[in-house]
C-alpha cells in the first residue's frame, strides 16, 4: 500500500493543475470579465 500512494498522487497531478487553472480563471482577469458581462447581460 506504501508503494501505490506515491503513484495515486503522481496520477492526480495533472487534475490538481486542472482545477489550478480552472481556479485562476474564475478569480483572474477573466473571470471578472465575464462577471462584468453577466452583470450587464441582466440589466439589459
Amino acid at each position: 500500500m506504501i508503494a501505490a500512494q506515491p503513484a495515486l498522487a503522481q496520477d492526480l497531478d495533472p487534475v490538481s493543475d486542472m482545477i489550478d487553472t480552472v481556479i485562476d480563471a474564475v478569480t483572474g482577469p477573466i473571470g471578472r470579465g465575464i462577471a462584468v458581462l453577466a452583470l450587464v447581460a441582466r440589466a439589459s
